[in-house]
């Protein structure tokens, strides 16, 4: 086990894990997560000073903890709600996020229905696993939750972001009861068409977008979907 300093935090990975040092890279190195430069930016955070209530972020396959610590550094007033379904990835998420005030961690998988998933290892290290709804060869039973059931974790904050990156569960996630989505001014996603290739599984995400008014920017891995009909002001 490896230790590095974040913000003066100590933040733990394993040093033979390619998954947990590509994610320490991509998220405070190439800064996969960060807005300044997105047009839209502005927007989002005139949208973030009028609420009256604290920013909720929901950080779905939050793997050992990146993505949650890059956020709540970024947005401090924030409330957290970080889900990893690997009992590994979720220890060092725990371990990562241990003791920052509005942070909660989740170990679990996000799904379009509550009930039981099934934990796949593709074999791509530390970040690849995946969760799906029907048990093929042994899988381990992980617990599967909605976004709605998120919601009522944090009943007294506002949804503000969504990052999901969950190896290729969006197309379950985004097959129904997707309602939720147009109540973030901001999603943020990883597709991953290049890895299950036939499977058309970026579809459903794109059908849930095309429903409302959305502005569409890609920067590194990720797409990013601006909700117009949240930002805008008038």
């Amino acid at each position: 086990m490896k230790t590095i300093k974040i913000n003066g935090r100590d933040f733990h990975f394993r040093q033979d894990s390619g998954g947990d040092r590509g994610a320490i890279q991509q998220v405070f190195s190439r800064l996969d997560y960060d807005l300044g430069h997105m047009p839209q930016a502005p927007a989002l955070i005139g949208y973030l000073t009028r609420q009256k209530k604290p920013p909720l972020i929901l950080d779905l396959g939050a793997h050992i903890g990146c993505a949650t610590i890059w956020f709540k550094n970024q947005f401090p007033e924030s409330r957290i709600i970080a889900v990893e379904p690997e009992p590994e990835n979720f220890a060092l998420l725990s371990k990562n996020t241990m003791g920052i005030a509005g942070v909660s961690t989740v170990q679990g998988a996000i799904a379009s229905y509550s009930g039981t998933g099934y934990l796949h290892d593709p074999k791509r290290d530390t970040w690849g696993y995946r969760v799906a709804a029907t048990q093929t060869d042994n899988e381990s039973p992980v617990k599967a939750y909605t976004v709605r059931s998120l919601l009522k974790l944090e009943p007294n904050a506002t949804p503000f972001i969504a990052k999901v990156d969950i190896e290729g569960g969006e197309g379950e996630l985004f097959a129904r009861n997707t309602a939720w989505a147009h109540d973030f001014p901001l999603l943020i996603i990883e597709l991953h068409d290049w890895m299950l290739v036939g499977c058309s599984v970026s579809r459903n995400f794109w059908l849930t977008v095309g429903l409302g008014s959305f502005d569409v920017m890609m920067h590194g891995e990720n797409v990013f979907a601006f909700n117009n009909n949240l930002l805008r002001t008038s």
